[in-house]
């Protein structure tokens, strides 16, 4: 991990000259004559007092899913650091490790928040080798399970995604199927907001061409920014230009018709005919970022990334 000030200079102040090197207490034992690294930081950010918290996963060898095995780096427990690079005292059992997350998918990231006083809020995806839907991990500040937070900390939900977290501690989950996709609000303590929708839910209809690599950003005032991608006419080796596509629900669940056009802003990713994975956040000063992965059909994404900035009102 490292550690910059802000000219682009490491900081010296953190860890030995603004590096720290190690496995975290994860490293994997069964891998060891593999290239590969055996430990991966899966996510990360940084708490109130300039603490670095961040999910951390050991090299396992994943089941198969539709016939395919693989190496993933599975998360497993989130770190945290003091400002200075060291492990916290004051954070898990005095080692700065929290509890560890068994049944975690080893995706490349997991979704991590922090609620306003410095407690983690981890989403990851359920798996037993084929992803089977979203986990929701919640500690205190401390870095111990949150009470009365489903069964230790931790609940899980089938055949949804974790998208977003909201400001207060609930989270935004969504599921794609047959043409529509299905948003849910659950409350800080993991239940359906009955204030979102019907029972919680709001069902939206897909654009043809729309990629099923969706991205979301919640902001303070319980606004929903869901975040796309559609590739016209069609995704794939049809694809002739791709476009990122906003679209900002109220806290109820309603279009916000003072957003874009009718709710929505799409604009065109130069150069791009398919998007792969997005990543989405709203700055301090409240603008949104978006990350695309440009990717060629029928390939994993690991091309070529485009940032985008939105100035919302």
């Amino acid at each position: 991990m490292l550690r910059f000030l802000p000219d682009g200079r490491p900081d010296p102040s953190f860890g030995q000259g603004g590096a720290v090197v190690s496995d975290f207490g994860v490293r994997s034992e069964a891998l060891e004559g593999r290239n590969e690294p055996t430990t991966a930081i899966a996510g990360g950010t940084v708490d109130s007092l300039d603490r670095p918290l961040f999910a951390v996963g050991a090299a396992e060898s994943e089941g198969a899913c539709h016939g395919h095995s693989y190496t993933g780096w599975l998360p497993s427990a989130l770190v945290r650091l003091t400002s200075s690079g060291f492990p916290d005292p004051e954070f898990g059992e005095g080692d700065g490790l929290s509890p560890s997350f068994p049944e975690l998918a080893g995706t490349p990231f997991v979704s991590l928040a922090l609620t306003a006083d410095d407690q983690p809020l981890m989403g990851g995806v359920l798996s037993d080798g084929c992803p089977k839907g979203a986990s929701l991990i919640r500690l205190s500040e401390a870095g111990t399970p949150l009470p009365g937070y489903g069964v230790g900390g931790r609940q899980d939900f089938r055949n949804m995604s974790i998208v977003a977290f909201t400001p207060e501690g609930g989270a935004i989950l969504e599921r794609r199927r047959f043409g529509t996709e299905v948003v849910r609000r659950v409350t800080p303590l993991g239940l359906p907001d009955l204030s979102f929708g019907l029972d919680g839910t709001v069902t939206l209809k897909m654009s043809p061409g729309a990629n099923p690599y969706p991205a979301a950003a919640v902001d303070p005032e319980g606004r929903i920014l869901l975040i796309g991608s559609e590739s016209l006419p069609a995704g794939g080796s049809q694809a002739k230009r791709a476009f990122i596509v906003v679209e900002r629900r109220l806290s109820s669940g309603s279009i916000d018709p003072g957003f874009g056009r009718r709710g929505r802003i799409k604009v065109p990713v130069p150069g791009a005919k398919n998007v792969g994975t997005l990543q989405a956040l709203l700055d301090p000063e409240g603008r949104l970022l978006v990350l695309s992965e440009l990717v060629k059909p029928d390939e994993y994404p690991v091309g070529p990334a485009e940032l985008t900035r939105f100035l919302l009102n």
